[in-house]
């Protein structure tokens, strides 16, 4: 008996004191993107992610890596990479592809050349080494006498090109219509002190009341 009301006595008190702590706020982040692009959220950005494919064989070369996205859909550009997840997450999705990394027909071939067609910084790459599906580094500029190698292709590793005719794919990538998040708050209102600074309203959710705060549109 004496050890029932032990028991009885701590059950209570865990669950005054479970029921009486505040439960943090939960945020919950949706990307927006228009039909048929793919939201996802890679090396800490929200972004679409589209792709041509099969890319016309003229167009499988420069032209096409600087030309075929903005053409087709606008305000995008050929996929720029800048971690190692979004290599890999679209190597696997898209590959083997073309990039939107190119030298710009006004400048000489050297590696220092090469630039996103989107602007972004250079701030990552994965040039294959000797064994990775080339006996040289890469990039290389192992084009014949006349021609330069001003485009790069994803296939396992990069690889700076003049054009290749097995490569039928050029993923694109823009900014996503806007950026959603929804906290789940216990008591307070999440939107103040933190990163979200508009609130769109709010509802009643039981003990929760849900936020709707837009990032950026």
């Amino acid at each position: 008996m004496f050890l029932l009301k032990i028991f009885l006595s701590f059950s209570i008190f865990l669950f005054i004191k479970i029921e009486g702590t505040p439960t943090p706020a939960v945020c919950k982040e949706k990307a927006i993107c228009e039909w048929s692009w793919i939201p996802k959220k890679l090396c800490g950005t929200w972004y679409c992610y589209g792709v041509y494919s099969p890319v016309k064989p003229a167009w499988r070369n420069f032209w096409g890596v600087t030309n075929v996205c903005k053409s087709w859909w606008k305000g995008s550009h050929g996929i720029s990479i800048h971690c190692q997840e979004e290599n890999d997450w679209a190597r696997k999705g898209f590959g083997p592809f073309y990039t939107g990394l190119y030298i710009p027909e006004n400048l000489p071939w050297n590696v220092s050349n090469f630039q996103w067609t989107d602007g972004s910084p250079v701030d990552f790459v994965d040039w294959a080494k000797p064994g990775q599906g080339t006996n040289v580094q890469q990039p290389n500029n192992g084009a014949p006498p006349g021609q330069v190698e001003r485009v790069v292709i994803n296939s396992n590793h990069w690889h700076d090109v003049v054009a290749d005719p097995g490569v039928v794919a050029i993923p694109c990538k823009k900014l996503p219509v806007r950026v959603e998040r929804t906290f789940l708050s216990h008591n307070n209102n999440p939107c103040s002190g933190n990163s979200c600074t508009t609130c769109n309203g709010n509802n009643s959710n039981g003990r929760y009341s849900i936020y709707n705060c837009a990032v950026h549109s």
